[in-house]
């Protein structure tokens, strides 16, 4: 008659890992281009920030943001509305 089948439930069943990290990663870098071609953040900055959003520091983009707010010299005034 009917066999009952068993449903493995995958962690990534709904959307793999992978492409989930690769967007979050994609968000994150595209912002660091962003900052440095407005002159926001220097060159040195950027490669810093761009190793570490490579090695998953920053969960999502406004943890980046707000860590580009915080690693500014204190002399200059930058708040988190003029960096979006």
């Amino acid at each position: 008659m009917f066999a009952i089948l068993s449903i493995e439930i995958y962690a990534d069943a709904k959307l793999n890992s992978q492409v989930v990290w690769m967007r979050k990663l994609r968000v994150l870098r595209r912002l660091l281009v962003k900052y440095r071609a407005s002159g926001k953040i220097d060159k040195h900055l950027y490669h810093e920030l761009y190793h570490l959003s490579k090695g998953n520091t920053f969960k999502h983009k406004r943890a980046l943001v707000e860590h580009v707010c915080l690693s500014k010299p204190s002399g200059f005034s930058l708040t988190f509305q003029s960096l979006c």
